[in-house]
């Protein structure tokens, strides 16, 4: 054997030097598979160094994306999010003031609630006046007092206010108009003077309609109102319906005569006390300024032809 070994090459120092490496080799490995890198902490180092020189994540990331199987191929994609780049911004909230700023939402309902409010107190003294003003006609069946959603009507029967087919008032009802008409005055809202007939056709030499006969009757109880005080001119407008809206069956002799009316409705809208009513109110009420100004014409004061008792 020593022989063999004589007859080599390779220096005798060769083979220690080579069993050196061998095992230098299996020590590193032995020391690689020891080792375990703690990803986690290296990204929490890399994201404080990225914040040191003014990097900063939204979302701050302590481990890696991993999959549950490793035998599945598709996974559920996270959340995306754009990336803005090349842009400061900068958020200023509410939240960070003392006191801190209502929707504009919240605003308007508060500001509807308070004007409702304000309405209905207005509603509720005007109801008041006129209940103290007409309690007389109300217990003899005159005048009907009704209150609505935004409205007050006060609604005058035909049998004591005008004669049949006619627009002339009857004239024990005229006081009673002048004291409607005071109440009037201090009231607020807008003015609607409607007349109203029953449905059976009236056709003379006054009126050739019910359309006609039931704008007249409303006309003659605004001018009542307008010779007590002409401002209610600018809050008053007219209305004629005919009959198309009854309040009882026209099959009836009782219900015919409670649609022959005249109705006057105080109305409150969301605007303050005392305004102007709507335009077309205005044209109507400004269109009859010159009827108004003058005493009443006596339209004959005749009851018509027609089939029905107006």
């Amino acid at each position: 054997m020593s022989n063999m070994l004589l007859k080599t090459n390779s220096p005798g120092w060769m083979a220690t030097f080579a069993d050196l490496m061998a095992l230098l080799l299996a020590f590193f490995v032995l020391l690689f598979s020891f080792s375990e890198l703690d990803k986690a902490k290296y990204k929490e180092v890399a994201g404080s160094m990225r914040d040191a020189f003014g990097v900063q994540r939204e979302i701050r990331v302590r481990e890696p994306p991993k999959g549950l199987n490793v035998i599945a191929r598709e996974f559920s994609p996270g959340i995306t999010q754009e990336t803005v780049r090349n842009q400061v911004r900068q958020f200023t909230t509410s939240d960070s003031l003392p006191y801190p700023v209502l929707f504009k939402s919240n605003i308007m309902q508060a500001s509807t609630t308070q004007t409702q409010r304000f309405a209905d107190q207005r509603m509720l003294a005007d109801r008041r006046r006129l209940e103290q003003a007409l309690r007389k006609e109300i217990d003899d069946e005159l005048i009907e007092l009704e209150v609505q959603d935004n409205r007050i009507v006060v609604r005058l029967k035909e049998k004591g206010a005008f004669p049949s087919g006619s627009d002339k008032l009857i004239r024990s009802f005229e006081p009673i108009l002048v004291r409607l008409g005071d109440v009037l005055i201090q009231t607020s809202g807008e003015i609607v003077v409607a007349g109203h007939t029953d449905d059976i056709p009236i056709e003379n030499v006054l009126f050739r309609s019910n359309w006609e006969l039931s704008m007249a009757r409303a006309l003659t109880v605004a001018k009542a109102f307008f010779a007590r005080s002409t401002a209610l001119e600018k809050r008053t407008h007219l209305e004629a319906h005919a009959e198309f809206q009854p309040v009882d069956t026209n099959e009836t002799s009782a219900g015919r005569a409670r649609n022959r009316r005249v109705e006057i409705s105080l109305i409150y809208r969301d605007d303050s006390p005392g305004d102007e009513a709507s335009a077309e109110g205005r044209g109507i009420s400004q269109g009859l300024s010159s009827v108004a100004a003058g005493p009443a014409p006596d339209l004959g004061g005749r009851a018509g032809n027609g089939a029905s008792a107006q």
